[in-house]
């Protein structure tokens, strides 16, 4: 009975290429949205000259801060 129903956005919400590039208009006024409060969360440069070592430690410790950032969102979204 309902098996054709689908739900649009509206056409302005629409890209004419799913596949194109994202547009460079507003990627002029980019915002550092880090919390100053958080220092934890800040990542350090990484300098171009490391070794493989080096960029993996680097890796870890941002994906250790990510997920530790995520446990924060989900405990403030459901509640508990």
């Amino acid at each position: 009975m309902f098996d054709n129903i689908s739900f649009l956005p509206p056409p302005e919400l629409l890209c004419t290429d799913p596949h194109a590039a994202a547009p460079d208009a507003d990627m002029e006024d980019v915002e550092d949205i880090t919390l100053e409060a958080y220092p934890s969360y800040d990542l350090r440069e990484l300098a171009d000259v490391t070794d493989d070592q080096a960029y993996r430690r680097w890796m870890v410790d941002s994906q250790r801060k990510n997920n530790s950032l995520m446990r924060r969102i989900l405990h403030l979204v459901t509640g508990g």
